[in-house]
């Protein structure tokens, strides 16, 4: 009876296999054709601009070009998005889980993925190809928790197993919603862009609200350090050290907050400035990148900039 269930485990292990290769080859070929499209192509300037476009919020109701899918990846799919949706079930809690998509630096048209379920990290592939077309290549690995609470990790896996289709929108203002869908077409899951990377680092505040902030405003520039990794800011009110906490919520694109600021309290030379920044930092809600890559916007609820940061380099004297 043992040898039987042996070889029953194993017979089912070969065709599992079997699908696994029937699958990666199915995903390759179709990589190969979307390259070989690339290189190929001799498309006119206005196409290409057209294509280039994609990048830029501007994502066509039609599946995507073998070219724009290339652009689409390079500048929207790379980084972190949120598990917003499984099945027909909203994610919520504290604990949210995420797929990370990362170059493999071979084919453009193969992204690494890092997610979390909610209980255990996965790693692999996926090939995204023209037409929309989206699937897993090869195997995947799996950490091998026992949570008590996986509500979404099943669901989650089924979506990356059965994975087809795909689509993309926007708002145009970066905010991202990435839709997967099932060979017969329902949606099995949705992600929404949480790349925060670009908020991390020191920032010279100038602007808070409608005033320009200057050099000579106070005796030394007024800078923050976003840590995110760690949740914490720091910086100086130019004049105090300030030091606080940041709160995202996983329901808000770019979500970001400062709370339970505290700064020290030295008698300072326009201290009407230092005190309009920390109130504007406490009605910060969201961040958005500048029109120019070293700036970046705080947000209050009503989408007004409360302020205004230039990326600067921190020093031994900072």
């Amino acid at each position: 009876m043992k040898y039987k269930l042996y070889l029953g485990a194993l017979s089912l292990a070969l065709l599992a296999s079997t699908a696994g290769c029937s699958s990666m080859r199915s995903a390759k070929s179709r990589v190969q054709d979307t390259w070989n499209t690339i290189s190929g192509s001799d498309k006119s300037q206005e196409a290409r601009a057209a294509d280039a476009k994609v990048g830029e919020g501007e994502l066509p109701t039609a599946d995507l070009t073998a070219l724009q899918t290339e652009t689409m990846i390079n500048k929207i799919m790379f980084g972190k998005w949120n598990i917003i949706k499984v099945g027909k079930e909203a994610v919520t809690g504290d604990d949210r889980p995420y797929i990370v998509f990362d170059s493999t630096a071979v084919n453009p048209f193969m992204l690494k993925i890092y997610a979390y379920d909610g209980c255990n990290t996965i790693n692999g592939m996926m090939a995204l190809t023209q037409g929309n077309e989206i699937s897993k290549v090869g195997d995947f690995a799996s950490t091998l928790r026992l949570c008590p609470d996986a509500r979404y990790e099943a669901g989650i896996s089924t979506a990356i197993d059965s994975a087809k289709k795909y689509k993309i929108d926007s708002n145009g203002k970066g905010d991202y919603r990435f839709y997967i869908y099932n060979a017969t077409g329902d949606n099995t899951m949705i992600l929404s862009k949480n790349d925060m990377a670009f908020v991390d680092g020191a920032w010279l505040v100038t602007n808070i609200g409608q005033i320009e902030v200057k050099e000579s405003d106070m005796p030394s520039p007024m800078m923050l350090v976003i840590d995110l990794p760690e949740h914490k800011l720091h910086g100086s009110t130019g004049c105090n050290v300030l030091n606080g906490n940041i709160t995202e919520n996983p329901d808000i694109q770019n979500s970001i907050g400062f709370t339970d600021m505290i700064t020290t309290r030295m008698g300072c030379p326009n201290a009407g400035l230092e005190q309009q920044l920390t109130a504007a930092l406490s009605r910060v809600v969201r961040v958005e990148q500048g029109r120019k890559a070293d700036t970046l916007l705080l947000l209050d609820t009503a989408g007004n900039t409360v302020v205004k940061l230039k990326r600067t380099t921190l020093t031994l004297d900072d």
